[in-house]
């Protein structure tokens, strides 16, 4: 854990480094207040990331339940306290950076350096690639104001902050004209940025624009080296195999997380394939695929303690809301992930009882948040109808040329068909009645679930042809999903290959 740490810290440090080295630069002068929240926000990333480490570390100590996302939930809830704080004064921002980073020395030390370089180099490649997506490669800029005077500011970025801004202000989703919902959407990003720009003082067109990619990125990195993890605790326990997870130098995972997190596919002709990033370039699907993560966790936690999904009544409440606040950040990453949690439930061997709450609580948040996003189908200013929208292969043929069909299948799917076969291999099976055992034994979870959410994740996609692009979200689900998975698997062939090499030289 003390090598994520470390990266995690360096990604949030490489990136504030990354984004003060281009203000300072020959530019127009970024204005104070900006210039304050940024000093803010960085000390709040920061003591945000620091805080789930050390509550994790703790959480374990003294065996609390569900000790991972119980640091992740208290560390995000600090982190906003940080925000507020370092807001008050520069003097407040400074000191927790400069802790912070003594903090950051001490464990590189007290670690080693041989098992921290690596995940420090790789986590600060991830940081600069999350700076150059935020701010050269999508649609924000740090000279908003000089964007603004231009004319050149982005359309989305005026849709969302104006969004925000009738949100705050009026409680009204729109975009502030006739104050009449521009077509039916989902507000919980919005809400969530309503928070974070109200503490630091700002509106909301600067702190989309500048000041939530400093946010967003590292926090998102740590995360998914969370959900990463949980599946790697889950192995700990199921796998034959345990002393090659034991043994295992974290630097080969973070090798394998920061080149698919760049990706392996140059990113201009991953547009052209379909894939588009959309974490970095769509804040509602970016924060709704953070926290989906959190629901991956919960699972994976919920198969290394009992070897299925349990709930009682208090479970499926939490569960049903969970979901719903999932729906209402974005649709699809709610409906693919609320297919997941379904098939784990069926799965399951809990009561009828048991199973009714949990599926009831997959059910109805799905169909209010289906119902809250829906269109009367009449066009214009409503957004089109489900029938107009089925148009099937429609988004594939729009984007992909035909020759390139294939690359974009392998740009989309490549990873998780990689995850699977590793999986699998990994099981040490001989015939197919072992696998067949293993299945019953919810020993495959992992590998049911993304192929559960593929599934889930592709019909839309094929199926639809929902305006603005939007239909890519749905495959970008389990695009996200599968990576952190995969990289874990990976890390793993080094102690395997040399294992087999040892075996080799003795007989």
């Amino acid at each position: 854990m003390r090598a994520g740490y470390v990266a995690c810290e360096c990604a949030a440090i490489v990136f504030a480094l990354a984004l003060a080295w281009w203000l300072a630069g020959p530019s127009p002068k970024v204005d104070p207040a900006l210039g304050h929240a940024l000093l803010a926000a960085t000390a709040a990333v920061m003591v945000t990331l620091c805080a789930v480490f050390e509550f994790h570390e703790l959480g374990k100590r003294w065996e609390w339940p569900d000790s991972a996302l119980s640091a992740l939930i208290l560390g995000l809830l600090l982190g906003l306290l940080a925000l507020w704080l370092g807001r008050q004064h520069d003097i407040i921002a400074g000191t927790a950076i400069a802790a912070v980073c003594a903090r950051l020395l001490i464990v590189m030390y007290q670690t080693g350096l041989s098992a921290t370089l690596i995940p420090a180099l790789a986590g600060a490649c991830m940081g600069y690639w999350g700076f150059l997506l935020s701010y050269v490669d999508g649609y924000k800029t740090l000279w908003i104001d000089q964007a603004i005077q231009s004319g050149t500011v982005h359309v989305d970025l005026l849709f969302q902050s104006a969004v925000a801004n009738m949100l705050s202000n009026y409680g009204v989703g729109s975009l502030g004209v006739d104050g009449l919902q521009p077509f039916p959407y989902h507000f919980g990003s919005h809400r969530a940025m309503i928070v974070m720009y109200e503490l630091l003082g700002l509106d909301p067109l600067r702190f989309y624009s500048v000041v939530f990619p400093l946010i967003f990125v590292p926090v998102f990195v740590c995360v998914m080296f969370f959900f990463a993890n949980a599946l790697r605790t889950w192995l700990l326990q199921t796998d034959a195999a345990k002393n090659d997870w034991r043994n295992q130098n974290p630097g080969w995972f973070w090798a394998g997380l920061s080149v698919f997190f760049i990706g392996v596919i140059p990113i201009a002709e991953r547009r052209e394939l379909g894939v588009w990033d959309n974490v970095f370039h769509s804040e509602s699907f970016g924060v709704a695929m953070l926290f989906a993560y959190f629901g991956g966790i919960w699972i994976l936690e919920q198969l290394r303690k009992y070897g299925q999904i349990r709930t009682t009544f208090l479970t499926a409440l939490a569960l049903g809301l969970y979901i719903y606040a999932l729906c209402m950040l974005k649709i699809s990453v709610g409906l693919v992930f609320g297919c997941a949690v379904g098939y784990a439930l069926l799965r399951s061997r809990i009561g009828l009882v048991q199973r009714l709450f949990g599926l009831l609580a997959v059910a109805v948040p799905l169909l209010l948040g289906l119902w809250l996003t829906r269109s009367n189908g009449e066009g214009g200013e409503s957004g089109h109808g489900l029938m107009a929208m089925i148009k099937p292969f429609a988004f594939l043929r729009a984007i992909v040329t035909p020759d390139a069909y294939w690359l974009s299948f392998v740009a989309f799917f490549g990873p998780f068909v990689t995850f699977v076969a590793l999986r699998l291999l990994n099981e040490r099976w001989k015939w197919p009645s072992d696998l067949s055992s293993r299945f019953r034994d919810h020993r495959l979870m992992d590998v049911e679930l993304a192929i559960v959410i593929t599934i889930a994740a592709v019909i839309p996609g094929i199926l639809l042809d929902v305006p603005q692009g939007s239909t890519n979200f749905f495959a970008e689900v389990a695009y996200w999903w599968v990576q952190p998975l995969l990289a874990v698997l990976l890390s793993r062939l080094p102690l395997q290959v040399s294992a087999r090499s040892s075996m080799v030289r003795r007989k």
